[in-house]
């Protein structure tokens, strides 16, 4: 009879250990899910910025370049004549307009990066949410598979028990019986 209750006990000890190694790998599988996603998340953003971060460059440098004509342009010309100081003035108006139209140009950008990157947080922020919802659903369909199955293992057990009274009284029977003969 001991010996029956320490194969019980070591089976049910083996089947809660292995229920959870099995969580522990569902479980490890989602987090390294999760892990994956947060890293695409940022290359992508990473990538964005640096390409945002080249245009911005190759647009100042394209200024500079217009600034530098245009000196060297007025260098060539001289400033003694009127019409050449009303074509400097229309030149500085025009790279005027031409650094407003960039710098417009840099804060569409900068809320276009923005706006993107808000609707990423806010993405992520879903998944984040919904993997939540699906880890705990698990948990839940887990409790009461586990309450289920202990129940049955419970079943099982008083089963085991009402067998081996049984088996006990029939052995103290027999032995009643031969006892008396």
């Amino acid at each position: 009879m001991h010996k029956f209750r320490n194969e019980y006990q070591e089976s049910l000890n083996n089947f809660f250990t292995e229920q959870n190694q099995l969580l522990q790998e569902t479980l490890g599988q989602q987090r390294d899910g999760l892990a994956q996603v947060v890293d695409s998340l940022k290359t992508v953003f990473i990538e964005d910025s640096q390409h945002m971060s080249e245009e911005i460059k190759t647009s100042m440098n394209t200024i500079k370049e217009t600034v530098e004509k245009v000196s060297k342009l007025s260098n060539t010309l001289g400033l003694t004549s009127g019409e050449r100081l009303a074509q400097l003035q229309e030149l500085a108006r025009t790279i005027g307009d031409e650094a407003n139209q960039v710098s417009s140009d840099y804060q569409n950008m900068a809320t276009q990066f923005n706006a993107a990157l808000q609707a990423g947080n806010q993405q992520l922020a879903g998944y984040l949410q919904q993997a939540n919802e699906v880890y705990n659903n698990r948990i839940q369909e887990f409790d009461t598979a586990m309450t289920t199955i202990c129940q049955q293992l419970n079943s099982t057990s008083h089963q085991f028990m009402g067998v081996a009274q049984y088996l006990v009284s029939a052995a103290n029977d027999l032995r009643n019986t031969n006892g008396k003969n």
